[in-house]
């Protein structure tokens, strides 16, 4: 379970590579401070959403769990789930032209 959450961890952190880099090659008449205000909105949604993710399937999931034996699998597989999505949602955002 922890190799594919970090294997979902390493590829949430290309698409948010690669979403910075789409902002940076941004051509549409964007000037660099309106790109470096992109590139802080997107940092500031992308760790609202990390504390989303570690709330939601946290605490929340154990005690969901009632803190029962199947609660640690049950939070990984949700922080698994919630990483994939959130990659798929970047890449979808921010394709590479």
């Amino acid at each position: 379970m922890h190799k594919a959450l970090d294997e979902a961890d390493r590829k949430l952190n290309a698409a948010y590579k690669k979403a910075q880099l789409v902002i940076e090659q941004d051509d549409r008449g964007q000037d660099g401070k309106a790109r470096a205000a992109w590139t802080a909105q997107l940092a500031a949604a992308q760790r609202a959403w990390i504390a989303f993710r570690d709330a939601d399937c946290g605490d929340l999931v154990v005690s969901e769990w009632n803190s029962g034996s199947g609660a640690t699998a049950a939070a990984y597989a949700c922080r698994y789930d919630k990483t994939v999505q959130r990659t798929e949602e970047i890449l979808s955002r921010y394709p590479l032209h």
